[in-house]
Protein backbone atom coordinates (compact mmCIF):
# COMPACT_ATOMS: atom_id res chain seq x y z
CA UNK A 1 0.00 0.00 0.00
CA UNK A 2 1.30 3.26 -1.40
CA UNK A 3 1.67 6.16 1.31
CA UNK A 4 -0.13 8.66 -0.73
CA UNK A 5 -1.65 12.13 0.31
CA UNK A 6 -4.69 13.13 -0.74
CA UNK A 7 -3.29 14.94 -2.48
CA UNK A 8 -1.30 13.35 -4.50
CA UNK A 9 -4.19 10.61 -5.38
CA UNK A 10 -6.30 12.15 -8.02
CA UNK A 11 -3.78 13.59 -11.23
CA UNK A 12 -6.35 15.15 -13.60
CA UNK A 13 -9.95 14.80 -14.22
CA UNK A 14 -11.08 12.95 -17.48
CA UNK A 15 -12.00 15.57 -20.24
CA UNK A 16 -14.14 13.24 -22.91
CA UNK A 17 -17.47 12.86 -24.66
CA UNK A 18 -18.06 9.71 -22.62
CA UNK A 19 -17.24 11.41 -18.87
CA UNK A 20 -19.10 14.61 -19.84
CA UNK A 21 -22.30 12.32 -20.48
CA UNK A 22 -21.59 10.58 -17.35
CA UNK A 23 -21.62 13.52 -15.56
CA UNK A 24 -24.87 14.37 -16.34
CA UNK A 25 -25.90 10.62 -14.01
CA UNK A 26 -23.51 12.45 -11.37
CA UNK A 27 -20.85 10.25 -12.58
CA UNK A 28 -17.37 11.90 -12.43
CA UNK A 29 -13.81 9.98 -13.89
CA UNK A 30 -10.50 10.97 -12.47
CA UNK A 31 -7.17 9.62 -13.66
CA UNK A 32 -5.56 8.82 -10.16
CA UNK A 33 -2.55 7.38 -9.40
CA UNK A 34 -1.12 4.13 -10.08
CA UNK A 35 -0.68 2.88 -6.48
CA UNK A 36 -3.88 4.46 -4.98
CA UNK A 37 -6.30 1.89 -3.50
CA UNK A 38 -9.76 2.33 -3.94
CA UNK A 39 -10.22 3.63 -0.05
CA UNK A 40 -7.59 6.27 -1.00
CA UNK A 41 -9.42 7.35 -3.98
CA UNK A 42 -12.65 7.79 -1.93
CA UNK A 43 -10.86 9.53 0.85
CA UNK A 44 -9.02 11.64 -1.47
CA UNK A 45 -12.21 12.93 -3.43
CA UNK A 46 -14.27 13.35 0.05
CA UNK A 47 -11.55 15.53 0.91
CA UNK A 48 -10.63 17.31 -1.92
CA UNK A 49 -14.65 18.32 -2.96
CA UNK A 50 -15.78 18.84 0.74
CA UNK A 51 -19.89 18.20 1.28
CA UNK A 52 -19.69 15.43 -1.34
CA UNK A 53 -20.54 11.54 -0.24
CA UNK A 54 -18.77 8.79 -2.71
CA UNK A 55 -20.76 6.43 -2.46
CA UNK A 56 -18.57 3.66 -5.17
CA UNK A 57 -15.67 3.33 -6.88
CA UNK A 58 -15.21 1.64 -9.97
CA UNK A 59 -10.97 1.76 -10.74
CA UNK A 60 -9.59 0.52 -14.21
CA UNK A 61 -5.82 -0.27 -15.34
CA UNK A 62 -4.73 0.93 -18.69
CA UNK A 63 -1.84 -0.14 -20.34
CA UNK A 64 0.25 2.19 -22.36
CA UNK A 65 0.11 2.29 -26.30
CA UNK A 66 3.03 0.26 -28.16
CA UNK A 67 5.48 2.74 -29.60
CA UNK A 68 8.43 2.17 -31.37
CA UNK A 69 11.71 4.49 -31.49
CA UNK A 70 14.15 3.02 -33.75
CA UNK A 71 14.21 -0.76 -33.41
CA UNK A 72 13.68 -0.31 -29.39
CA UNK A 73 9.83 -1.04 -28.98
CA UNK A 74 8.11 -0.15 -25.43
CA UNK A 75 4.80 1.13 -23.87
CA UNK A 76 3.96 4.55 -23.15
CA UNK A 77 3.22 5.83 -19.86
Amino acid sequence: MADLKYYDVILAPVITEKSMNAMADKKYTFYVHTDATKTQVKEAVERMFEGTKVAKVNTMNLDGKTRRRGYVTGKTD
